[in-house]
């Protein structure tokens, strides 16, 4: 007797023969691989950004700490110098303190 053409192919549940399944799975299989490389190469790629940006912004913490610091001993120095001038004027009470007059108080603390 004659068999019909798809008893003659072993045909799984989903009516592809074995021969398709496996050329599918592994068609899949260098699918998944690519995609689970490209995944691996982006994360990597994320971590390396994410240092460099780590780094990036610890930089400008410490530059940032730096400034306020330095900000800080001038604010001070300025105070200093106000009272100074303050303390050295003759009666009168100055609101601001003439630019050459600082200038010459600050050459002289150097």
């Amino acid at each position: 007797m004659a068999q019909a053409a798809w008893q003659n192919k072993e045909y799984n549940r989903t009516g592809t023969n074995r021969y398709e399944h496996t050329l599918k799975s592994s068609t899949m299989s260098k699918i998944e691989r690519l995609n689970a490389r490209v995944a691996k190469l982006l994360t990597v790629a994320v971590h390396e950004v994410l240092e460099v940006v780590r780094e990036t912004v610890s930089e400008y913490q410490e530059k940032t700490a730096r400034t306020q610091r330095e900000n800080e001993s001038l604010r001070r120095r300025l105070q200093e110098l106000q009272h100074k001038v303050k303390r050295a004027s003759t009666g009168s009470q100055p609101t601001a303190l003439p630019v050459s007059r600082a200038k010459s108080l600050l050459e002289q603390q150097h």
